[in-house]
């Protein structure tokens, strides 16, 4: 179905495999889905995993939870597997327009997530554009 204009967000946008799955953020949706990866790289069914989750990227933790960056929202946030959602940090700690979460590479930084940011220029808080950057947010669990 065509579009009556255009959206400024896209269809799939983050994808993760994890647990012999491959997790996927629609942001044009508002939704995290997943299907099971086949031992032959083919895909099953697909399921909805979280609705009313404005996600872009996001990462999975050891923990089997999401940290998914919800750009417009300007927030990092939480979701467990049982689905309890909690915002780990916001514009506050330097996030707007949070875009890609990924974790830690050495033990010096095991329970950290780096955000990235676009500064916001789409939907700027209070009006202002702010610096790009990349964010180490704490959290109380470690890469999945």
């Amino acid at each position: 179905m065509a579009r009556a204009k255009w959206d400024r967000r896209p269809g799939g946008n983050g994808v993760k495999i994890a647990g012999g799955y491959v997790y996927v953020t629609v942001t044009e949706r508002d939704i995290l889905v997943r299907a099971p990866l086949d031992d032959d790289g083919g895909m099953g069914a697909v399921e909805i995993v979280a609705r009313h989750l404005r996600g872009d990227d996001f990462a999975v933790g050891a923990d089997g939870a999401f940290y998914v960056a919800t750009h417009p929202a300007h927030t990092l946030v939480r979701v467990t597997a049982d689905g309890v959602r909690t915002t780990l940090a916001g514009p506050e700690a330097g996030l707007p327009g949070c875009t890609s979460v990924a974790f830690e590479r050495t033990a010096a930084d095991a329970h950290c997530v780096y955000v990235t940011t676009s500064g916001e220029l789409f939907y700027p808080i209070d009006g202002v554009v702010h610096e790009a950057r990349v964010v180490c947010v704490e959290t109380q669990t470690t890469a999945g």
